[in-house]
């Protein structure tokens, strides 16, 4: 079986796969990816690479299969970086929510004694 055939069966599992590929900007380098897509006409294949967690296209002549890991694995794209950022903000305020929260109550209460005893005093003192 040829690379390209171990590509297209790999992405028709969904498997991940150990190559040596010797295109891109470090050439030469061990890749754990997981084939999506083979283009037997342009010879290239997309695949996920997961160093960086993206979708990347690679030459299927640059490429050396090394072997294949027996999982399966499903990608789901990066988060984006807004994303990351307010993912945190969320579980916060969603912590300082109940507090702020307590707080307005705790202010409304103590509004509404205020409001009490201003009458109550305003009728003792009339």
């Amino acid at each position: 079986m040829g690379v390209l055939e171990q590509l297209q069966a790999a992405a028709d599992k969904e498997r991940k796969m150990m190559v040596a590929y010797y295109g891109g900007s470090n050439p030469g380098d061990i890749r754990e990816l997981t084939p999506i897509s083979v283009d037997e006409e342009t010879r290239c294949f997309q695949a996920v690479c997961h160093i960086s967690n993206e979708v990347k296209t690679f030459r299927v002549d640059d490429t050396e299969i090394i072997g294949r890991a027996t999982s399966t694995y499903h990608w789901e794209p990066k988060p984006s970086k807004f994303s990351l950022m307010f993912s945190g903000l969320k579980s916060r305020l969603e912590l300082a929510g109940w507090f702020a929260l307590a707080g307005v109550v705790g202010l409304g209460a103590l509004a509404v004694i205020t409001l009490v005893l201003w009458i109550v005093y305003k009728i003792i003192s009339a």
